[in-house]
């Protein structure tokens, strides 16, 4: 990897989730560190994460052999591959009943629910990342209902909106919704669903609360908002849906990123290729 390469990932990722903060609290913000590197950037490739990886590691080291802290815990962090035979840890599917309690919570009063609970079937129903979610406001939803278009996410700190990942202002995606989601929305008022004075939650302050109720849900810990989005894809690809459309509606500009991710997930064509080679061997053979 060029200089270049190293600056461009510090501009676009590292910079913006971790570099307003001192490096004492970066030294402490492991989760926060996990997250950018399994998930802000869990669609690139292993090499631009091993990359922000040893940006990060290397100045806390540096920092701990200056004296200026004395410790860190961002180091040993392990990087899933990306690749069609790579780790799938967080490819965890709960049942209807856990998403339920995950979140609305249970009749036992000390099982909450998560605070922003249509969060979870935006995630599920539309393949939203957490930002995108957030952002969602009741116009989104068009075409007699049946489309979300997504043109921006909430800003990590919760202050404002942004461009969709990888795209300019202004541009969008159109994604189908499922009936269950509308009937969700339908009544509810005008304007964005999560903003509050003025504010979105902020990303980390959702992420805290979702992992406090994953294991009251019974789900397993490897779970992660992005396990949401897993399951859209999932539920798409094994219903015969092309992996075109559902990068598409993804936002993947590159097909080979979708490949890469959930190519395991779509169910092999061998059986269906061979009626088809029959079924036209047949024809051609009779018509000769």
């Amino acid at each position: 990897m060029t200089k270049e390469a190293y600056q461009s990932i510090l501009r676009a990722h590292v910079g913006p989730v971790l570099g307003d903060r001192t490096i004492a609290a970066v030294a402490q913000s492991r989760d926060d560190v996990i997250d950018l590197l399994t998930i802000r950037l869990g669609e690139g490739s292993n090499a631009r994460r091993k990359i922000a990886r040893a940006l990060i590691t290397g100045v806390l080291d540096e920092a701990v052999r200056a004296g200026k802290i004395t410790m860190h815990r961002c180091g040993g962090i392990t990087l899933p591959d990306n690749g069609g035979n790579g780790n799938h840890d967080d490819f965890v599917f709960p049942s209807h009943g856990q998403l339920l309690m995950l979140a609305n919570g249970s009749k036992e009063p000390r099982v909450t629910g998560i605070k922003f609970p249509l969060t979870i079937w935006l995630m599920r129903g539309c393949g939203l990342r957490i930002e995108e979610a957030l952002a969602v406001q009741k116009s989104c939803f068009r075409d007699n209902d049946t489309v979300l278009r997504v043109f921006e996410q909430a800003s990590r700190d919760g202050r404002k909106t942004r461009p969709l990942k990888h795209r300019k202002a202004g541009e969008y995606r159109d994604i189908p919704v499922p009936a269950y989601l509308w009937e969700m929305v339908k009544d509810l008022s005008d304007g964005y669903f999560f903003m509050t004075d003025g504010k979105f939650p902020t990303y980390s302050s959702y992420r805290h609360g979702f992992n406090l109720n994953v294991g009251k849900a019974g789900i397993p810990e490897a779970f992660t908002p992005h396990s949401l989005r897993h399951a859209f894809v999932s539920a798409l690809l094994s219903h015969g849906v092309p992996i075109t459309d559902v990068a598409a509606w993804l936002g993947h500009r590159n097909i080979n990123v979708t490949y890469a991710i959930y190519g395991h997930l779509v169910p092999s064509s061998l059986g269906r290729a061979q009626e088809a080679l029959n079924a036209e061997y047949a024809e051609w053979s009779q018509a000769a």
